[in-house]
């Protein structure tokens, strides 16, 4: 019985060897078909290489997965030493390189870190090699129709290092635009309501913080973008004209944004200079609307607050009609139609001399002479990004320390087209979908979008686009108070 079975068992054995062989026989000639045999990624600094050699022409086709981002190649009958490898790449761009075998032959899966980025792909017959370019700079942009007269930019773009994402807006100033005026006036386009652009700051003083939502919302505003630097104490560091008052000085002739009552804008580097004249003698102010230290002479107007919050270890000067009406020892009420005069230290015994009654002269004058030219709004930033259509960074000139300087960041920065058209942007930053931008890039971007002329504001953290009450962009910690903001008013 025993014989029997193995008997059996035998033949059937070498039935199975008899229609396996040729089947077995066809796998491994199917396996030495197309067999890849090197594959070489090489990270450039505007691309990155792949190159997969193969033993014989192959057929290959390839697509794009967006998410995740991916770029795929199949190749017909294609084998490998392993069903399955992975190659994990230390690189901004390139994730890894993936290649398996499927039911149709190879599949090569290049998987990326941020949408974007194109590829070539190029079959060399001569060495047999399959080779992937894939290039790290692009630049993709779409815009939507937000109002007449505003259109919303959404900019996703690709540098050496990463990826940036940008949003930016640009603004027909109107009532400069005289063909744009005229051709509403013969009815060949419907008139859209009237655009102002305008400072924005905390009511009630000069002093203190608020998100630049709350500012687009206590203006009533359609959108808003972070303004000029501050300091901690609340005060803003650069010019700031507001309504076609001076509110604060410009520091250091650093570069400032004004626009006048027709519309015309204008981008200069403004300075400042201040003094007061008491019994015939000139000094020179320390400081205007903001915080005075020891040694300092410094000159307070109603738009700084109700009071100017010094201490008592000071003297005060009321002064009204370029009289003085009162003298304290701090914290005075400021006039809504005059001054206050403080002095610390050194300068004490000047204003000690003064009683009521006596004539004190001041002089402030910004140069060029934004106000006697018209300038009714104004903010003060820097350092200078685009003079001309050419980049011109003055960040040395405008005393800017390393910290604005160097490396890139968050931005946000506003240029003029030649049409007299407003370009507002805000780059996100420190984050894996967008890395921020160095200023050189920043100039290069605005240019790239028609900035003939163009600056840089308050960056980092503070930097943000509001658009209808919604924050546009992602702040790196998050949206956090600013002192003031640029708002676009529609009536």
């Amino acid at each position: 019985m025993l014989n029997r079975w193995v008997y059996i068992t035998g033949f059937l054995m070498i039935i199975f060897l008899f229609f396996s062989v040729p089947a077995f026989a066809d796998t491994v000639e199917e396996e030495i078909k197309a067999f890849l045999k090197t594959v070489e990624i090489t990270p450039k600094r505007d691309v990155v290489e792949i190159q997969l050699v193969f033993d014989r022409n192959i057929e290959f086709s390839d697509f794009t997965i967006n998410n995740p981002p991916r770029f795929v190649i199949d190749i017909k009958d294609g084998r490998y030493s392993h069903w399955y490898r992975q190659f994990t790449q230390k690189d901004p761009l390139l994730k890894e390189l993936r290649i398996f075998h499927n039911r149709n032959g190879l599949r090569i899966v290049a998987e990326l870190k941020y949408i974007g980025p194109w590829y070539g792909i190029f079959w060399d017959e001569k060495s047999k090699t399959l080779k992937m370019t894939i290039h790290r700079l692009f630049m993709k942009k779409k815009y939507t129709l937000l109002a007449p007269g505003i259109k919303y930019f959404q900019i996703r773009k690709g540098l050496f290092d990463g990826p940036v994402m940008i949003q930016a807006l640009e603004v027909e100033v109107a009532p400069f635009v005289e063909g744009r005026k005229v051709l509403e006036e013969i009815g060949a386009i419907v008139p859209g309501p009237k655009i102002t652009l305008k400072t924005a700051f905390k009511k009630g003083g000069l002093r203190g913080f608020m998100k630049v939502s709350d500012l687009v919302k206590q203006e009533q505003a359609f959108a808003g973008i972070n303004g000029g630097y501050f300091a901690p104490d609340g005060h803003p560091l650069g010019l700031l004209i507001k309504d076609g008052k001076l509110v604060s000085a410009p520091i250091y002739n650093r570069t400032a944004w004004g626009i006048d009552k027709d519309g015309r804008m204008l981008m200069d580097r403004v300075s400042f200079k201040a003094e007061v004249i008491i019994k015939g003698e000139n000094y020179e102010l320390s400081g205007f609307n903001r915080s005075r230290y020891s040694d300092e002479l410094v000159l307070y107007s109603s738009t700084y607050g109700l009071t100017t919050g010094t201490n008592q270890w000071g003297i005060e000067a009321v002064i009204k009609n370029g009289q003085v009406t009162a003298i304290n020892r701090g914290n005075s009420v400021i006039p809504a139609d005059g001054w206050v005069l403080s002095a610390h230290g050194i300068y004490k015994p000047l204003l000690e001399k003064l009683k009521v009654g006596d004539k004190v002269e001041i002089n402030l004058k910004l140069s060029p002479d934004w106000l006697k030219e018209g300038i009714v709004e104004a903010i003060g930033g820097g350092p200078r990004l685009v003079e001309d259509g050419i980049v011109k960074i003055s960040g040395k000139e405008e005393k800017f320390l390393p910290d604005i300087l160097k490396g890139r960041a968050p931005r946000t920065a506003i240029g003029i087209t030649p049409e007299n058209n407003l370009l507002m942007v805000v780059v996100d930053g420190r984050s894996e979908y967008s890395i921020g931008m160095t200023l050189r890039e920043l100039a290069e971007l605005m240019i790239s979008i028609g900035a003939s002329q163009a600056m840089n504001l308050d960056g980092g953290k503070s930097s943000t686009m509001v658009i209808r009450g919604r924050v546009f962009n992602l702040p790196s910690s998050g949206e956090i108070p600013v002192h003031n903001s640029l708002i676009i008013k529609l009536d």
